[in-house]
């Protein structure tokens, strides 16, 4: 009987100490809040009712992302992870990175699960998570996209999970230094990633040959079709591109090289570009004409002027992101 008591009592004290700190963060997160409405304010009594209106849905709206982590944590179970204590670290991970970035608990379980679906284990799936978060909270990405696009881009690319933090980073660099976005070089990627990577394109030599084309008139999925195909007859050694490329001189399919013969104009640009077939002939003519710009575009997403944590931070700070912060701590009561 002594000893049901004690455990009793260890229960009742583990949940007080628990809900002691979700109400020291979410007085946290109302004071920011609260900050950021006073700031509202001054634009108008309409802002910050609507501003008071969106907090009380966040409020409302913690028990169904309850509801949900636990769906979610049901399927990761599901997918594999049977231990109590990987599930246990699985799902404190996905409670403190949820608390801390305002992504919420079910937001980031969202992300781990499609990691560890993806074959990672849970240690490495936590690790890489804080990368996908801030891709999705900076590009304004869901959960499962972000999640999904860093998994392929590592794939296609042949780069390893630890590289996640380059993907994410290229990634919101490139959307940032050119008038395209994360989820139009997602498209792009899909249609040329493979290609690039056997023509030896690095990532961010890819993103650049996508801003250009779509700079110059190509939607996400043109850009990614004229690049594949371009690159694919380049790839064929015995097709009309490489042909013509030997009757100038040039032995080699190498991308770089193809691009400054094509920018340099003059009979043998021309005859060159006269071997290429209509949807590669786009991508090989734009690519030429304006090499400085992809070369600048080169150069801009090797330095990551804002990275993905940068462009995270900054929407961390508008007010409806500091509401969905006092959500996800709102949502560790239940």
């Amino acid at each position: 009987m002594a000893d049901s008591r004690n455990l009793v009592l260890q229960l009742l004290i583990t949940a007080r100490d628990e809900a002691s700190s979700v109400l020291g963060r979410a007085r946290q997160s109302i004071s920011s809040v609260g900050g950021m409405a006073m700031i509202v304010a001054r634009g108008g009594l309409a802002a910050l009712v609507a501003g008071i209106a969106a907090m009380g849905a966040a409020f409302a709206k913690g028990i169904a992302d309850a509801a949900d982590f636990e769906t979610v944590m049901a399927r990761i179970q599901a997918s594999g992870v049977s231990s109590a204590a990987e599930l246990k670290k699985v799902a404190d991970a996905a409670k403190d990175m949820g608390v801390s970035t305002g992504a919420g608990a079910a937001q980031a379980a969202v992300g781990l699960e499609g990691l560890i679906k993806a074959g990672l284990s849970t240690t490495d799936a936590i690790s890489t998570l804080p990368n996908i978060l801030a891709l999705a909270s900076g590009q304004m990405l869901a959960m499962d996209d972000a999640t999904s696009l860093v998994i392929k881009t590592v794939n296609q690319f042949g780069l390893s999970f630890a590289d996640s933090k380059e993907v994410v980073d290229t990634l919101a660099t490139g959307a940032n230094v050119a008038a395209t976005s994360v989820q139009e070089l997602a498209q792009g990627l899909e249609n040329s990633g493979l290609e690039a990577r056997k023509a030896g394109l690095s990532l961010q030599e890819t993103v650049a040959a996508l801003n250009t084309l779509m700079q110059n008139g190509q939607d996400a999925a043109g850009a990614g079709e004229a690049l594949q195909s371009m690159l694919l007859e380049l790839s064929d050694v015995s097709g009309p591109a490489r042909e013509a490329l030997r009757s100038v001189g040039v032995a080699t399919g190498d991308f770089q090289t193809i691009l400054a013969l094509l920018a340099k104009g003059g009979p043998e640009a021309s005859a060159v570009m006269s071997a290429f077939g209509e949807t590669a002939l786009t991508a090989a003519g734009i690519l030429g004409n304006a090499l400085p710009f992809y070369q600048e575009q080169v150069k801009q997403i090797n330095a990551v002027g804002v990275s993905a944590q940068d462009a995270a931070d900054i929407m961390g700070k508008t007010f409806n992101e500091q509401v969905k912060a006092l959500n996800a701590t709102w949502g560790e009561f239940w």
